[in-house]
């Protein structure tokens, strides 16, 4: 004799999207940084459209971790990294968000 078991499930959907809290992030901006210079083996720099002021700079390497954080500076130093592309995520002091890729060489 063999016997079979089956499953009915209902699934709804619980959660209350009215009251669901998503943390504010920065908007991409329109208007873009630039980066010099790029490739760069020591140091880029950073300047921000119609002179805002740097307030966070984090480097992603291409896994998304971040492998260097520097605050209240327009400049990074990436003589410490090894070779390869990263991605600058700059936040200015107004938190407007800025996205640049920039590639290492030594």
């Amino acid at each position: 004799n063999s016997y079979s078991n089956y499953w009915v499930l209902h699934v709804t959907d619980t959660v209350d999207y009215t009251t669901l809290q998503v943390p504010e992030q920065p908007q991409p901006q329109e208007e873009t940084a630039q980066i010099y210079p790029n490739p760069t083996n020591n140091k880029v720099w950073i300047v921000l459209p119609e002179d805002v002021l740097v307030d966070e700079i984090r480097v992603y390497n291409v896994f998304g971790q971040v492998v260097k954080s520097v605050h209240g500076t327009n400049e990074v130093s990436v003589s410490d990294m090894s070779e390869g592309v990263y991605l600058l995520r700059i936040v200015d002091t107004g938190g407007a968000l800025y996205t640049k890729r920039i590639t290492v060489t030594k």
